[in-house]
C-alpha cells in the first residue's frame, strides 16, 4: 500500500505513515492507486533538502582546499628552490637546515588543514553515503602519505604508489558524489567532474612512472660497487631524475588543485541556489 499523503509505499495494513506520520484508511485488501504527483513532489522536496544540508561542508571543504592549495604551492617552491641548491652546490648546512625546517612547519599546517577537511567529510557523510566512502578513502590516504614522509628511499617512494592508488579511489569517489550531487542541476557541471577524473587519473600514471624510476634507480645505486667517481656521478644522476620527477609531478597536481577548487566552489554555489541556502554573506542566494 501506498501513503494517502505523500505517496510513500508503505506495508500493508500500516495505520500511520512512516515518512510523514500522516493517519492510513483502514486497509480493506483492496487496490490502493498511489499518491505519484504527491510522491514526486516529497521527493524533490527530500533532494532539496539533502542537498542544503550538504552546503555547509562542502563550502568549508573549499576553503580548506583553497588553503591545502597555497600552502602546496610554498611547499613546492621551498622544494624547488632546496634541489636547485643542492645540484649546484650553493647550498650550506645552515642553508639546508633552513629548508627542511621550512618544509616541517608548512607540512605540518598542510596536515593540520587535511584533518579539517577530513572532518568536513565526514560531517558530508551524515546526508549522502557516497562521501562516507570518500571519508574512509581521504582518512587512508593521510594515514599513507605521512607514513610515507617517515620513510627512506626505495620505501619511500613504493608507499607513494600505494597512496597515488588510495587517492585515485579517493578522488573517484569524491568527482563522482559531486557529479551525482550536481546532475539534475546542471548535466554540464555533472560532466566536467567526470572529465576532471579522467584527467587525474592520466597524471597518476606520470607519478606512477616516476615513482618506478626513482624505485629502480635507488636499487641499482644501491646493490652495485663502483668507484668513488662512479658512485658520486651516480648519486648526483639520480639526483637530477628525483628532482624532475618532483618537478613535473607537483605542477601537474597544482593545476589540478587550482580546477577542483574552482569546479568545486561553482557546484556549491549551483547547490546553495537550488535550495535557497544563504550564501557567505549571510543572504539568500
Amino acid at each position: 500500500m501506498w501513503c494517502n499523503h505523500c505517496g510513500a509505499q508503505l506495508p500493508d495494513g500500516s495505520r500511520f505513515c512512516t515518512i510523514c506520520g500522516a493517519s492510513q484508511p483502514q486497509f480493506n485488501g483492496g487496490y490502493q492507486r498511489p499518491n505519484l504527483e504527491q510522491w514526486r513532489q516529497n521527493e524533490a522536496q527530500r533532494q532539496q533538502t539533502r542537498t542544503s544540508l550538504l552546503v555547509e561542508p562542502l563550502r568549508k571543504i573549499s576553503n580548506y582546499k583553497i588553503a591545502v592549495l597555497i600552502l602546496s604551492a610554498i611547499i613546492f617552491v621551498i622544494t624547488y628552490a632546496g634541489l636547485k641548491s643542492v645540484s649546484s652546490y650553493r647550498a650550506s648546512s645552515d642553508d639546508l637546515i633552513g629548508i627542511l625546517a621550512f618544509l616541517v612547519l608548512f607540512g605540518i599546517a598542510l596536515i593540520v588543514i587535511e584533518i579539517l577537511i577530513l572532518v568536513e567529510f565526514k560531517h558530508a557523510g551524515e546526508y549522502d553515503t557516497g562521501f562516507q566512502k570518500v571519508y574512509t578513502m581521504y582518512l587512508a590516504y593521510i594515514i599513507l602519505s605521512f607514513v610515507s614522509g617517515l620513510m627512506k628511499a626505495p620505501w619511500d617512494s613504493i608507499i607513494d604508489i600505494a597512496a597515488t592508488v588510495v587517492g585515485i579511489i579517493y578522488v573517484y569517489h569524491f568527482y563522482h558524489s559531486m557529479a551525482d550531487i550536481v546532475r539534475p542541476l546542471s548535466t554540464a557541471a555533472a560532466r566536467r567532474w567526470e572529465t576532471l577524473f579522467k584527467v587525474y587519473v592520466a597524471s597518476c600514471v606520470v607519478t606512477f612512472i616516476g615513482a618506478f624510476m626513482v624505485v629502480i634507480q635507488a636499487l641499482n645505486v644501491k646493490d652495485k660497487l663502483y668507484t668513488y667517481s662512479r658512485a658520486y656521478e651516480e648519486a648526483m644522476a639520480f639526483l637530477r631524475v628525483a628532482s624532475w620527477i618532483v618537478i613535473i609531478a607537483e605542477v601537474i597536481s597544482l593545476v589540478l588543485m587550482i580546477v577542483e577548487v574552482v569546479y568545486l566552489r561553482a557546484s556549491v554555489d549551483k547547490m546553495a541556489s537550488s535550495s535557497g541556502y544563504p550564501g557567505e554573506n549571510g543572504m539568500e542566494r
